[in-house]
Formats: structure tokens, C-alpha cells, sequence
């Protein structure tokens, strides 16, 4: 469906008045916010791979680059340290990943002390050599408790 279809569509849907609301460049920063809750409520919150079930945690940096720094406070608070073999598990059921991060998400595996950053593309995972933290979608995988 092309742009204009979309905005038609969406314009049929919602009305013109909410349309112009949305669109009204005052309101810029307010859509940003509204889309942004959108998309993380229809986000998938764990998947399950080879019968191991993993939470996917978003990085709240209220408005801050997801630093190296702030990655390892992050890996800490939420205790999200995972072993060789989760991340084997990880790696080999790769299709498995949801499809609304493929491509789109940076996902950040904390083997002991180290930070591995990959990204799912159509070709399978990649790993990462470096990562400055600009990703809308940075998630950070942990095993879900039993």
C-alpha cells in the first residue's frame, strides 16, 4: 500500500479532525511520544526457544544513549546475565526470534561481564563489534525465571 493509501486509510479510519491533529506540526513531539507507547505495547515481552523461555527487556535510559556504562547499571539492575549455552540456544534458533525485531532491534547478551551486542537481519544474527547506543529498539535478553 503506498504512503497516500496509508494516510487516506488512516484518515477513513480515525476521522479528519484526529488526522489533522496528528499531523499538526505542534504536535510533533506528542505524536513521537503517543507512537513510541504504540509500538512498545505491541512488542513481544519474552520468547520461548528450544523449551527455554526468555524475557526481552526493553532499555528505559529516559532519554539517554544506551552507553556502554549504562548498558552494564542496566545488565546489573535487571540481573540478565545468561551462560554460553543460552547463548548457543540463541544463536541456533534464530528464526524463532520475533519478526517485529528483526532487522530493527540491537539485542544485548550479557555473558559474565561481557556485553555482546547482535542485530537479526534476513541473513541470521551478526554480531556487533561495537555499539554507540543509537538504536530506537535496544533489547536486553534475560532467562526467565523458572
Amino acid at each position: 500500500m503506498s504512503d497516500f493509501r496509508k494516510l487516506a486509510h488512516l484518515e477513513e479510519q480515525i476521522g479528519e479532525w484526529r488526522l489533522d491533529a496528528l499531523l499538526d506540526p505542534a504536535n510533533t513531539g506528542k505524536v513521537r511520544d503517543f507512537c513510541d507507547e504504540l509500538i512498545e505495547a505491541s512488542l513481544p515481552k519474552e520468547m520461548t526457544l528450544d523449551g527455554v523461555t526468555y524475557e526481552i527487556l526493553p532499555f528505559n535510559g529516559n532519554g539517554k544513549r544506551a552507553s556502554g556504562d549504562l548498558m552494564e547499571k542496566w545488565v546489573e539492575a535487571t540481573y540478565a546475565y545468561l551462560r554460553e549455552d543460552d547463548l548457543e540456544r540463541i544463536m541456533r534458533c534464530q528464526k524463532e526470534i520475533p519478526v517485529a525485531f528483526r532487522g530493527r532491534a540491537v539485542f544485548v547478551i550479557a555473558i559474565g561481564s561481557t556485553l555482546r551486542y547482535f542485530i537479526v537481519d534476513p541473513y541470521g544474527w551478526r554480531e556487533l563489534p561495537w555499539f554507540n547506543g543509537s538504536s530506537d529498539l535496544c533489547r536486553l535478553i534475560r532467562r526467565k525465571a523458572a
